[in-house]
C-alpha cells in the first residue's frame, strides 16, 4: 500500500482542458498557416472563414459549459479512494496487457509471414510497401485482439499515477508494444504511431497526472523521459522525411515541385538545398492546409441540415462489417456525398476533407455547429466527471476523444478500438454514480 494516504493530483485549468487543447491549438495552427504558411493557397470564401470560426468558438464555449463551475473540486482525492472506486477494473489490468501485446505481436508476424512487409522492403521499396494489404486470418486475430488498446491504456495510465501496485512484467510489456507500434509502422511505411506514442505519452503526463509542464520540462525526476522524448523524435522527424522521400517516385515528386515552385511564399525552392528533398518536405508540410479547399468546396453545396449520424462509425469500422455483411454499400452516405461534389468540381477523391468537411456532408453547415457543441459538452462533461470522481469510465471516454481530435485533420471517425472505447466507457458510466457512493459508504466505514 506504498503511497496509498497520498493526494491524487490537483485540478487546474490547464489539465481540465487536455483533452481539447492540442485539438484547438492544432486548427488555429493550421488556420495561420493557410493564411501565412509557407504555400500560398487559394483565398477562401467569406463563409467559409464564418463557418470555421463559429464552429471553433462554439466547440470551446460548450466545452467549457460541460466542464462547469466546480471541475476543480476532487470528491476523490487520495489514491486509496481511487484504487476503491476502480478495483474492480484494475484487475483486469494484466490480461488486458497480454491481450494488446499479443495483437501487436500478431500484426507484425502477419506482415512477415505474408511477405507484406520487412525491413529490406521498407528501406528499398518504399513506394510500393503500403500497396500490400494484409488481410489473412492472422490479421482478423490480430485486430480481435487490438479493439482493447484504449481501454487497457486508460486502466494502466490511471493504476500509474495513482501508484496502484502492478507487476514489473506489465511495466515492460506496456512499454515495448508502444515500440512494437512504431516497429509495425515503419513496416507499413507509415508514420501515424510515431504521433500516437507521442500523444499518449502527454495524455498519461498531463491529463492523468496532472503534472504542469514546468515540472516536465525541469524537474529532475523526468530527466531520462525528457532525453528518451527528445531522442524518439529526432529519429521519428528523420522517419518522416525519409517516408515523404522515398514512397512517393522521382518523378511525381519533381512534378510537385514544379507545381509547388508557383505557392513557394518565401522562396524555399531557391535555396541550395535539394529540389526532391525539399519537394517532399513540402508534401508533409501540406498535410496541415490542404483540406481547406474541400471545406470550403463542401459549404457550397452543403445545406443547413443533414442527418447521417451512424457514418460516425467510420470507414474502417464499416469495412469490419462488410467482411460479415457484404451487402452493406462500399462508402458511407457522407462519403458518396463529399465524393460527388469532389468529382463536379474535378477535385483530388483522395484529399482530406478534416472534421469541418465531413461534418458538412453528414450534418449540414448548421447541424454541424450542433453537433460539434454537443461532442464538446459531453467530453468537456466527461472530463469534470473524471477530475471530480477519478472514474475511470470517464477517463476512457476522454481518452478515445482525446486521441479521435488529434486526428481531426482527415477526420474523426477513428478505429474499431476508439469505438469499443466509447461503448464500454458509456456503458460503465451508468454504474459510475453508485459505484463512486459505494466507495466512499466504505471509507466511512
Amino acid at each position: 500500500m506504498i503511497g496509498s494516504n497520498r493526494q491524487f493530483f490537483k485540478n487546474g485549468n490547464f489539465r481540465a482542458w487536455i483533452p481539447v487543447f492540442f485539438f484547438i491549438a492544432y486548427w488555429l495552427n493550421s488556420y495561420f498557416h493557410y493564411q501565412f504558411g509557407l504555400l500560398i493557397r487559394d483565398p477562401l470564401r467569406v463563409q467559409t472563414h464564418l463557418y470555421l470560426v463559429i464552429n471553433l468558438i462554439v466547440f470551446i464555449i460548450m466545452y467549457r459549459a460541460g466542464l462547469g463551475d466546480n471541475y476543480r473540486s476532487c470528491v476523490v482525492q487520495r489514491n486509496e479512494d481511487v484504487w476503491r472506486l476502480n478495483s474492480r477494473f484494475f484487475r483486469y489490468i494484466p490480461l488486458l496487457c497480454v491481450i494488446v501485446f499479443i495483437s501487436w505481436c500478431a500484426m507484425i508476424a502477419d506482415r512477415f509471414i505474408t511477405g507484406a512487409g520487412s525491413i529490406t522492403k521498407t528501406l528499398e521499396e518504399t513506394a510500393w510497401v503500403r500497396e500490400e494489404m494484409v488481410l489473412s486470418p492472422l490479421t482478423t486475430f490480430s485486430m480481435l485482439f487490438n479493439i482493447w488498446q484504449v481501454v487497457y491504456l486508460a486502466l494502466y495510465f490511471l493504476a500509474l499515477a495513482s501508484r496502484f501496485p502492478i507487476k514489473r512484467w506489465v511495466h515492460i510489456l506496456t512499454w515495448f508494444f508502444f515500440l512494437l507500434m512504431c516497429f509495425n509502422a515503419f513496416l507499413s511505411a507509415n508514420r501515424g504511431a510515431f504521433f500516437t506514442v507521442v500523444q499518449y505519452m502527454v495524455f498519461l503526463l498531463l491529463y492523468v497526472k496532472g503534472e504542469s509542464i514546468k515540472n516536465v520540462l525541469f524537474k529532475n525526476s523526468y530527466l531520462v523521459i525528457r532525453i528518451v522524448v527528445v531522442l524518439f523524435c529526432v529519429v521519428a522527424l528523420s522517419y518522416f522525411q525519409f517516408i515523404s522521400r522515398h514512397r512517393g517516385d522521382e518523378g511525381g515528386l519533381r512534378a510537385y515541385s514544379y507545381d509547388q515552385k508557383e505557392r513557394d511564399r518565401y522562396g524555399l525552392f531557391k535555396s541550395n538545398t535539394d529540389e526532391l528533398d525539399m519537394a517532399a518536405f513540402f508534401v508533409t508540410y501540406s498535410y496541415m492546409s490542404e483540406g481547406y479547399q474541400y471545406i470550403d468546396l463542401f459549404l457550397r453545396h452543403a445545406p443547413p441540415f443533414y442527418f447521417y449520424p451512424f457514418d460516425l462509425l467510420g470507414e474502417r469500422v464499416m469495412r469490419q462489417f462488410r467482411r460479415v455483411f457484404p451487402q452493406i454499400p462500399e462508402d458511407l452516405k457522407c462519403i458518396q456525398i463529399g465524393n460527388g461534389w469532389r468529382r463536379s468540381a474535378g477535385f483530388n477523391l483522395y484529399g482530406w476533407p478534416t472534421i469541418w468537411g465531413w461534418n458538412l456532408c453528414m450534418f449540414g453547415y448548421i447541424g454541424s455547429v450542433i453537433f460539434i457543441g454537443l461532442l464538446a459538452w459531453w467530453i468537456g462533461w466527461c472530463s469534470k466527471m473524471f477530475l471530480r470522481y477519478k472514474d475511470v469510465s470517464y477517463l476512457i471516454i476522454c481518452l478515445a476523444w482525446y486521441l479521435n481530435l488529434m486526428v481531426s485533420f482527415n477526420n474523426i471517425w477513428g478505429d474499431v478500438h476508439h469505438h469499443l472505447a466509447f461503448l464500454l466507457g458509456f456503458i460503465l458510466i451508468l454504474g459510475a454514480k453508485r459505484r463512486v457512493m459505494h466507495s466512499h459508504y466504505r471509507l466511512q466505514r
